[in-house]
């Protein structure tokens, strides 16, 4: 899978006709949260469950707990879980989560937390020896595995394919120069403006109480078939830049670690 680059970069270097090409494949499109990165796996030796933060190799360590309660939270919220879904839980399995201990973990002021503090993202299912076999990513299993967990469902915007008219304005979002935007669209949420592009009935961000509520930006997931490797971009609203710049310059009131975000 490729790595995560801003979809306006690849439109400059890869071209008009490159976009166009990935815009007619099998589309996610997913808001991108401002949180910490939780993970958990069941083991296939036996029953116990690892827990992990931005570092996917190493799991959180009982040294790790007792030095940094950060993901205390979370960790006992899984741990509490009925016996009846830990065990129903495919050994293997990781459960990406976005962790939130308040409603502003990083730069953003969300609206609310979401359910048990965690948003459920993907699940990434591993072989008996640590090795990915398939990463999950359709909004049906990720949701019922959401109701099952008792954590929020994943900030799904759209999946599916485009229409004409879906392409045919996002292009032309893609082509304008940023600093005619504003002018040009006649908003200065345009977060805002591609969800209303890519799903007009959603009334509210993930964690917002409507479409105002300000997000980092979108990410896109392009589905290219299995001879091809998936490729990912990002899109982030300028003005969730702005505030990035104004609150790393002002003085946190906790200090949270950067390799948990």
């Amino acid at each position: 899978m490729a790595g995560l680059n801003h979809l306006s970069e690849i439109y400059k270097k890869q071209g008009k006709k490159f976009v166009e090409n990935l815009f007619d494949s099998e589309i996610t499109v997913t808001e991108n949260l401002d949180g910490a990165s939780f993970s958990f796996e069941k083991h296939y030796t036996d029953n116990g469950i690892s827990f992990y933060k931005k570092n996917q190799d190493n799991p959180i360590t009982l040294v790790d707990r007792i030095l940094m309660t950060y993901y205390e939270k979370p960790i006992n919220y899984i741990d509490s879980l009925p016996e009846d879904i830990k065990s129903d839980l495919p050994k293997g399995w990781r459960f990406g989560m976005i962790y939130f201990p308040n409603t502003s973990p990083v730069s953003l002021e969300y609206d609310r937390i979401p359910k048990n503090h965690l948003i459920l993202t993907h699940i990434t299912v591993r072989d008996e020896f640590g090795d990915t076999a398939e990463i999950i990513q359709d909004k049906e299993t990720l949701d019922d595995w959401a109701e099952r967990l008792g954590v929020e469902k994943p900030p799904f915007i759209f999946q599916g394919r485009l229409d004409d008219d879906q392409k045919m304005q996002i292009m032309e979002f893609l082509s304008t120069p940023l600093r005619d935007l504003e002018k040009k669209f006649q908003t200065e949420s345009f977060s805002k403006y591609l969800i209303g592009i890519l799903n007009p009935e959603l009334t509210t961000t993930t964690l917002g109480d409507n479409l105002d509520s300000r997000i980092e930006g979108l990410v896109f997931r392009f589905e290219q078939g299995p001879e091809e490797e998936t490729i990912l971009a990002k899109m982030v609203d300028p003005v969730f830049r702005e505030l990035a710049k104004d609150k790393k310059s002002a003085p946190r009131k906790t200090q949270i670690p950067s390799d948990l975000y």
